[in-house]
């Protein structure tokens, strides 16, 4: 059965343009003459009156989304391509995100449809124009960042270290309001003010740095002395890095000028205001992606100025503290990518602290794995001297592990019988998935065929025979799935959970029926997973490994 979803949405309660009623009754007139000869399903997203195609948090967009995620629909259809994105950019966004759940896309009234060869090459010209949109909106950005600069003011954000932010003046500025029209409002402008007393932590930071020119030894003291970050909890190597990096915190001195300079930073201030009184401000350290992390970018493309706050140390001092961080780049502790250590993120030492997986390495057991041990994560960074609890072999600990787990999935046992109380339709679930598979090969094969099919007109007249067998065996296969389908569908109409839940279940079910060896073949974050669903506490206590399980 083929899903398809309608979304709708007017504007404002005016007479002008079409009503909801209209909208709806549009796009099924067209599914109707465009899927006549087969089956269809239709979810209604109905925005409502008075929202506006630029507002993101529109409720029932934002439910459609969620649901494309789950693969709940394969088609989207709107009247008017206003009415589900307001720029091109936007609307590129939201065909790139369709297009990774192999959702298609479908305007009436513009007549796009991506599922035709044509709509598709709609699809990447609208690209380009989003490409360049995006481009000329990042320049504007940086030109308001450079009439920012100016002012050295702080434009807001988590403060840094040391700093607390402080309104000093208010602006009267010009703003278009909602309908379009210019209005004058009062703005406050904010600056940084000096905190004294967490100045007189930043104050052992930096002597500290100076002094072991290492950031793990600088942990190591921190964690010892107690001393903590301004929400009370512990120094890291990531929080101490982002504080030494922060240009807040140098003076603007000729030192400093002559570092930006080198390093082709754009410097917003002349040469003669960098006397040694106020600190630096950097603006543009990050990008900014719509419902994205932020991305930091490099100093290249900062916009440093003078900032209205009291900096903390010398440039001078604030240059070599970079040369530090520099020369220590490459020896700094990489985790390892990959481990087989089963209770990761589950063991705990007595201390409190968790037993992280170390690998020797280089060297390997009788049994051709590679050794490692566990080692309390407080007794590594105080080096001892808050816990100092023997190393434990990891290679024999989840061996003897795996052999109390034999136990647990026993057929007969107290826990096997528990799962199975956690479903009764195992045979639907199964069903589900099934459906969920044949509609993904269905998706892919349609594409491979419009790919060969376009293909059809460029290529040598002697592999033509090859392409087309290539394209028949794709219809049969189609077919194969259509009826395929159509035979799980009336068994299991209706699909609604998450595949990630699907996938859970599912390894329970097996684990029931095949015991342990069906654990032992999952990968390692399968394993941990499901022993979280299993063991309430694991403590290392000296000399041994007490395990509970809910």
């Amino acid at each position: 059965m083929l899903v398809i979803a309608i979304y709708t949405r007017k504007s404002k309660s005016t007479n002008r343009g079409e009503s909801i009623d209209t909208q709806i009754k549009l796009c099924e007139e067209y599914i109707k003459k465009q899927y006549i000869d087969q089956q269809t399903k239709m979810i209604y997203y109905d925005e409502g009156e008075g929202k506006s195609g630029g507002d993101s948090q529109r409720r029932k967009f934002q439910e459609l989304m969620k649901d494309a995620k789950k693969k709940k629909f394969h088609i989207l259809i709107c009247y008017r391509l206003d009415r589900i994105a307001r720029s091109v950019a936007d609307f590129s966004d939201l065909i790139e995100e369709l297009t990774t759940h192999h959702i298609s896309f479908i305007s009436v009234k513009e007549q796009f449809d991506t599922t035709t060869p044509m709509g598709r090459a709609m699809m990447y010209i609208a690209s380009v124009f989003a490409q360049l949109e995006r481009e000329i909106g990042a320049e504007r950005i940086r030109d308001n960042l450079r009439e920012l600069a100016k002012s050295g003011r702080w434009l807001g954000g988590i403060t840094p270290t040391g700093y607390q932010s402080e309104g000093f003046e208010v602006l009267s500025i010009k703003e278009r309001n909602e309908s379009n029209e210019i209005e004058r409002k009062k703005k406050k402008v904010y600056k940084l003010q000096k905190k004294e007393e967490e100045w007189k932590t930043l104050e052992i930071l930096f002597r500290k740095i100076e002094e072991l020119e290492s950031l793990t030894a600088v942990e190591t003291y921190l964690f010892n002395h107690n001393i903590v970050t301004k929400n009370k909890k512990r120094f890291t190597r990531y929080t101490l890095v982002s504080i030494y990096r922060n240009m807040v915190y140098a003076k603007k001195d000729l030192d400093m000028y002559e570092y930006l300079k080198k390093k082709n930073i754009e410097i917003y201030a002349k040469k003669e205001q960098f006397d040694g009184k106020k600190g630096m401000i950097a603006y543009n350290k990050t990008f900014q992606q719509k419902h994205k992390t932020a991305i930091k970018n490099e100093m290249q493309d900062w916009i440093v100025s003078v900032g209205k706050h009291e900096g903390f140390l010398e440039g001078k001092r604030w240059i070599q503290i970079q040369n530090i961080l520099d020369r220590n780049q490459s020896k700094r502790y990489r985790r390892p990518r990959k481990n087989k250590a089963l209770l990761s993120g589950i063991l705990k030492c007595e201390c409190n602290g968790y037993m992280r997986p170390k690998i020797i390495s280089g060297r390997t057991n009788i049994y051709g794995e590679d050794r490692f041990f566990y080692m309390c994560e407080i007794k590594e960074i105080s080096r001892r001297h808050k816990c100092d609890s023997k190393n434990i072999d990891g290679n024999e600990l989840d061996r003897q592990l795996l052999e109390k787990i034999k136990t647990w999935f026993a057929p007969n046992a107290k826990i096997a019988k528990e799962l199975k109380k956690l479903d009764s339709n195992q045979q639907e679930k199964v069903e589900d998935l099934e459906l969920d598979r044949l509609n993904k090969q269905y998706a892919k094969n349609e594409n491979d065929l419009i790919s060969l099919i376009d293909r059809l007109k460029y290529i040598d007249i002697k592999v033509i025979e090859d392409i087309n067998q290539e394209i028949k065996k794709l219809k049969e296969q189609n077919e194969q799935i259509k009826e395929q389908i159509k035979v799980l569908s009336k068994v299991q109409p209706n699909s609604n959970l998450e595949m990630t839940e699907k996938e859970i279940e599912k390894i329970v079910l097996e684990i029931i029926d095949n015991c342990f060896d069906v654990f032992t073949k999952l990968d390692i974050m399968k394993q941990r997973k499901l022993l979280k669903m299993f063991i309430s506490t694991a403590v290392y206590k000296g000399e041994t490994v007490e395990i509970e399980c809910f």
